[in-house]
C-alpha cells in the first residue's frame, strides 16, 4: 500500500509530505518528502481523470498495489491492482512509479523491485 499524506503531528507538516510504502512482508518504508519536490506529482494527481472501475489482471505471484489518495478534507479514494493497472488506470501506475522513485531517493535505500 502506498500512502502520501501530511502528518499533522509533525512540526514540519507545512513544508513536507510523508509517503509510506507498505510491503506484504510487513515492512514499511517511510520518507519525508519536501513539498517543493512533489508539486508536479500533486498536479498530476489533481488532473488525473480515472474511471471508477478498470480491467485489471490477476495472477498467482507478482506485485499487487494499493494507492490511497486523501485530500485535506474528508474525500478519499483507494485503488488496487496487480502488476500493471488497466488502461483506464494508466495514470495511477505513473503516479505510483513516481512515488516509489521519490521514496527510494529520499529514503536512500531500495524498495520493491517494480
Amino acid at each position: 500500500m502506498i500512502r502520501l499524506f501530511k502528518d499533522r503531528a509533525s512540526p514540519t507538516s507545512y513544508k513536507e509530505f510523508t509517503c509510506t510504502v507498505s510491503c506484504s512482508d510487513g515492512f514499511e518504508h517511510r520518507a519525508e518528502i519536501p513539498a517543493a519536490e512533489i508539486q508536479e506529482l500533486l498536479q498530476k494527481i489533481g488532473k488525473a481523470r480515472i474511471s471508477p472501475l478498470a480491467k485489471c489482471a490477476l495472477g498467482p505471484n507478482g506485485i499487487s498495489y494499493e494507492l490511497d489518495i486523501c485530500d485535506e478534507g474528508f474525500a478519499r479514494a483507494t485503488y488496487r491492482w496487480w502488476m500493471e493497472p488497466g488502461e483506464e488506470w494508466k495514470a495511477l501506475g505513473e503516479i505510483v512509479r513516481a512515488l516509489i522513485g521519490l521514496v527510494r531517493r529520499v529514503a536512500g535505500r531500495p524498495i520493491l523491485s517494480g
